[in-house]
């Protein structure tokens, strides 16, 4: 009878420390607001692409985008306003810029009054999309890396 009981107690307590030491599943997305979209990022990604039906471009690489480009960091502040400055390489003249930006509704926000969707965000991560950068149907998608 000892030997029942001991042998219920370890596996009880056998349970126990495996069922605690499980890991939760990590929260990959994150509802995007303007208290959680604020913050420091880099420029890492871009594409472009003219119509629906045309082929998408990494918007990126030269000739679209200069190296002094490529490293810049934008700053959203929770008052509205945001930095655009020159990373690392610096451009001549700087590309250096200021302005205002705003959350609208769940999926989109506007900067300077051009909207931009959200098309993910996980709180490391912003993936805008910007319609009719140039021409009517057209996007531009844009990935940010939060710093």
């Amino acid at each position: 009878m000892k030997k029942i009981r001991l042998a219920t107690l370890l596996f009880a307590i056998s349970a126990f420390i495996f069922s605690s030491c499980r890991k939760e599943p990590q929260n990959t997305t994150c509802t995007p607001s303007s208290t959680t979209i604020a913050g420091t990022y880099n420029i890492v990604a871009a594409t472009y692409k003219e119509s629906s039906t045309s082929v998408e471009i990494d918007y990126f690489k030269a000739p679209y985008t200069a190296p002094c480009e490529r490293d810049d960091i934008i700053t959203y502040n929770t008052d509205g306003t945001y930095q655009y400055k020159d990373g690392g390489t610096v451009c001549s003249p700087l590309g250096n810029t200021n302005g205002t930006w705003v959350f609208v509704g769940t999926t989109s926000m506007q900067m300077n009054g051009d909207n931009y969707i959200i098309d993910s965000f996980d709180c490391k991560t912003l993936i805008t999309i910007r319609p009719n950068k140039f021409l009517q149907g057209d996007r531009l998608k844009i990935t940010l890396a939060r710093q």
